[in-house]
């Protein structure tokens, strides 16, 4: 695959605009056609890249990260804590029993 777009300003248009065909295929509601593609501003490309990382596949940690909130590895440290000292109270509590 050919990195660089052809020198024909016909042939780059037509490329820009099945790239952009693809992308408003994928669901991306913003402004996007050759134009966007061929001639890009700042913040056409940031709201398009940002979009595009979102469709990103991502891990089963990110997402119980995301679903836990920003405090997530604080929220996981206390999932963990309290598990421990529960497990101990239940433990002191058995052994009591015998």
């Amino acid at each position: 695959m050919n990195s660089q777009l052809p020198v024909s300003v016909a042939a780059r248009q037509r490329i820009c605009t099945d790239v952009a065909t693809r992308i408003k295929g994928l669901g991306y509601t913003g402004e996007c056609g050759y134009n966007q593609i061929l001639y890009p501003t700042e913040s056409q490309s940031k709201a398009l890249l940002s979009w595009l990382v979102q469709k990103l596949p991502r891990s089963e940690e990110e997402i119980t990260e995301e679903s836990l909130g920003p405090n997530a590895l604080l929220n996981k440290r206390k999932i963990v804590i309290n598990t421990n000292v529960f497990t101990r109270l239940l433990t002191r509590f058995f052994n009591s029993q015998v």
